[in-house]
């Protein structure tokens, strides 16, 4: 049994030593701190190809402010994680190395969703091994209380639908104690409520019509997720909350049925699988109407810079480090929390998750236009919002292409 890592790395076709320049330095950005096992990968490395790592630790979100300053300045990394949402920005600019020419992104032990994600245009700016999808958590003795098939044994016979969740939501939003008002809600969906909902429709943020990109945010798709999202910020069986913890303990405290959200965020599938034993099952987000049960991905991804001098060696470097975190303990653990038939289960919604032409595109445009002011707070229709934004989106979209055809 393979394992898996949150650490997501670039690899390559194997390079044989000789071919790569010695004595050389790679600078090498890492969002966390490494562990000793990891450090003897990082010093078999040095020893092997007689070069030298300079490792840097920039937290995560902090490299949104510090990278594109360092790779304006010409002083960009070697290898370097994504900031989260930022590989659209960051290939456009010219920062990242298309990687089709030192790996096949689709080979072992690259995960195709990962792949797919990081594709902008028919070039590959970054790969890694699997990272775990977004799932929709229960605890499966709730829903045999009452009679309710699980959305698990939906999902299997191909019913998990936006219409059954929906109305086993409502039917699991219950005044428990007779006040009045509802103190069990059926449904929360953690992070980006809108884009899960596109996703899971078949939306995508454009097309390709006579070789160019042209804004498809207008399509019935997107306003049908646009309207579902509506319907769950403001009807009562809905409980919009952005923070994992509050929801988890929701769960555990009877106020919740559903929480859909990145498992190992709070710890909430080690949590939910140590209450609740066997009862703890998961499943993929509810398809609409036009739309496949897949999820989006908590993802973090990494890349070469496009500045370096050697990108065999870079490359090189991290096929290494791959192999290294194959075996990352965090996951060990999890695979034991959950044992081999849900852990199976996670890496599979994984593989099936992600929306290639979605993902960074929506995270590059819906902060950046007011959706929930125009949406929710001001009760704009989707189909006028949608046709108001056309220009300004597809105005980002042509920036965006234009400079992917320079490079």
């Amino acid at each position: 049994m393979k394992r898996f890592s949150l650490l997501v790395l670039v690899a390559v076709v194997v390079v044989g030593a000789s071919a790569l320049a010695a004595g050389e330095t790679l600078k090498f950005i890492t969002n966390h701190e490494l562990e000793d096992r990891e450090m003897e990968y990082v010093e078999a490395f040095e020893d092997e190809y007689g070069c030298d790592i300079e490792i840097e630790v920039i937290g995560h979100w902090s490299g949104k402010s510090i990278l594109p300053a360092r790779f304006a300045a010409g002083e960009g990394p070697d290898v370097c994680f994504f900031p989260h949402f930022d590989a659209l920005e960051f290939a456009s600019n010219g920062w990242m190395l298309p990687l089709d020419d030192y790996l096949d992104p689709y080979a072992e032990p690259f995960s195709v969703a990962t792949s797919n994600t990081f594709e902008f245009f028919g070039k590959h700016y970054g790969v890694g091994p699997y990272e775990w999808s977004l799932i929709l958590m229960y605890n499966r003795s709730l829903f045999e209380m009452y009679g309710l098939d699980t959305p698990k044994e939906m999902w299997e016979e191909d019913e998990w639908t936006w219409e059954e969740w929906i109305n086993i939501s409502k039917s699991l939003t219950m005044d428990l104690d007779g006040d009045g008002a509802a103190d069990q809600f059926g449904c929360t969906l953690v992070w980006m409520p809108c884009m899960e909902l596109m996703g899971s429709n078949g939306v995508t943020a454009f097309k390709m019509v006579d070789g160019r990109p042209v804004y498809d945010m207008d399509s019935a798709e997107s306003i049908e997720a646009l309207e579902t999202w509506i319907d769950y910020e403001k009807e009562e069986w809905g409980m919009p909350e952005p923070h994992m913890d509050v929801s988890v303990q929701r769960m555990l405290d009877g106020q919740l049925a559903m929480l859909y959200g990145p498992p190992t965020w709070s710890d909430a599938a080690a949590i939910f699988a140590e209450e609740w034993g066997d009862d703890f099952e998961f499943a993929p987000m509810p398809k609409g109407p036009n739309g496949e049960n897949r999820d989006l991905l908590n993802l973090t991804g990494w890349f070469v810079g496009s500045g370096t001098a050697n990108p065999e060696l870079a490359t090189a470097f991290l096929t290494t480090v791959v192999e290294m975190v194959q075996n990352y303990p965090m996951y060990e653990e999890y695979q034991d929390i959950l044992g081999d038939e849900r852990y199976e289960q996670l890496i599979g919604q994984t593989e099936n998750g992600v929306w290639p032409n979605l993902y960074w595109w929506l995270g590059r445009l819906v902060p950046s236009y007011g959706w929930r002011e125009a949406l929710i707070d001001e009760g704009q229709s989707p189909a006028q919002f949608v046709e108001e934004v056309e220009g300004q989106y597809q105005a980002v979209i042509d920036e965006l292409w234009a400079a992917f055809q320079v490079q």
